[in-house]
């Protein structure tokens, strides 16, 4: 009796291995999925913040995104904390299912190895670039996933969407004696990229006039300017970005106007009053990438001639 149980045991194992092997339209079981919500995104749609409340993955997974078991996007987990999750977008799959993903909204998640959703079973193929667990953490590796998707896809000049940079000019101002003459200014900016190639940038700058509007007085200048710039790629690794904005220009002098007569106070007050500007500005951003991140960056326009060093993140 038990070598007829046995028998049958087996028979009946071997019978469903062998309709598995010959199932050629196989399906993944669902449990190799978890649903999670859309909480945020960015506003370039390249930064989402997903539920982890399955836990089923860490910081440093790739992950897919799907709809209805349809591959949307691929991601890097950077950053876990609590039951929230934040993910790079790496690749899209399909742009038309991408454009649908909004906040709150229900998605699968798939940890790992997604090529099953993607492929028939007859042509699956190992495309990860990941070689071992310390390529992971390769930044190599995930720069070359983040440029095919802004070039396949988003068409980014700039991948990420910070950039802020320190600097040294000239700007229009005067010098000792009341004559027009070019200032030394350092200035800083940070731009943010609103949407695909356009940003919106803000900068500020200061230098100090000696001996304006007299003999022992200083002028302090501030310069204020937020600029709208469209970035453009240029050969030999450089990125040009026109740009118009609106800058003001305040200046300050606490020992102005203080003199015992009232001609020369007036005259003081005066001089300082023409430093004050404001105005529409045009003009060019060069950067020329040195390293992945790092930029010389060179402005020439109505507001200054500038040379600094910038940074993208």
């Amino acid at each position: 009796m038990t070598f007829i149980l046995l028998f049958c045991s087996t028979t009946f194992a071997q019978s469903a291995i062998d309709d598995l092997s010959d199932d050629t339209s196989f399906s993944m079981p669902t449990y190799d999925l978890v649903t999670e919500e859309i909480v945020n995104m960015s506003l370039t749609k390249r930064i989402y913040l997903l539920t982890n409340k399955s836990e089923s993955y860490a910081r440093g997974d790739f992950l897919t995104i799907l709809l209805d078991q349809k591959p949307i996007a691929r991601g890097l987990v950077a950053k876990i904390s609590g039951q929230l999750s934040a993910v790079k977008i790496t690749k899209i799959y399909s742009m038309e299912l991408y454009k649908v993903l909004s906040k709150r909204m229900k998605v699968q998640v798939i940890r790992g190895d997604d090529s099953f959703y993607r492929k028939t079973k007859e042509n699956l193929d190992d495309e990860s670039k990941i070689a071992s667990e310390d390529d992971l953490y390769d930044e190599t590796t995930i720069l070359d996933e983040d440029l095919q998707s802004d070039s396949d896809n988003r068409k980014d000049v700039i991948k990420n969407d910070n950039v802020v940079s320190v600097g040294v000019g000239y700007v229009e101002g005067f010098d000792e004696s009341g004559n027009e003459a070019k200032n030394q200014q350092f200035n800083a900016t940070w731009a943010y990229q609103m949407d695909s190639n356009i940003w919106i940038e803000g900068l500020f700058g200061q230098h100090l006039i000696k001996d304006y509007p007299a003999t022992g007085l200083d002028t302090a200048v501030k310069n204020y300017s937020i600029r709208a710039k469209y970035a453009l790629k240029g050969p030999l690794y450089t990125i040009f970005m026109p740009y118009i904005g609106f800058q003001i220009i305040d200046a300050t002098s606490p020992g102005a106007g203080s003199e015992t007569t009232s001609t020369q106070a007036q005259a003081e007050e005066q001089l300082v009053e023409n430093v004050k500007e404001r105005g529409v500005i045009l003009g060019v951003t060069a950067l020329k990438r040195l390293v992945p991140g790092w930029f010389i960056r060179l402005e020439a326009g109505t507001d200054m001639l500038a040379l600094g060093l910038a940074l993208e993140f």
